[in-house]
């Protein structure tokens, strides 16, 4: 299985599109950040820029698609991972990217 680690937004950007493969299929993602709650939210479409799943809130330690593996999404763990090792959030525009890492784990081919 292989990790890798997305793009994220600079601290000095309030949204950011990426498009990535993932497991051989195109995805956008959208970050923005949400001054009411003070975090970066995400939204997964598809290749044809239609929302999979909309305003996923960065949250150390998880993987923000499980929740959504029954609709078209990549079938890999999206984990937001604190590489400090204290597992510190929220997640402020400062850290991602730097402190906070957006990681995308492959499924497994086998």
């Amino acid at each position: 299985m292989a990790t890798l680690v997305m793009p994220t937004p600079l601290p000095t950007e309030f949204s950011r599109a990426y498009r990535f493969v993932f497991d051989t299929i195109s995805f956008q993602l959208l970050f923005v950040w949400n001054t009411r709650h003070d975090s970066y939210q995400m939204t997964l479409a598809d290749g044809g820029n239609e929302p999979l799943v909309r305003n996923l809130r960065m949250v150390v330690g998880t993987d923000i698609l499980r929740p959504y593996k029954a609709l078209n999404v990549p079938q890999g763990s999206l984990n937001v991972v604190d590489t400090s090792g204290r597992l510190l959030d929220p997640v402020e525009r400062v850290d991602f990217g730097d402190r906070v890492q957006l990681q995308y784990v492959e499924v497994d081919a086998t």
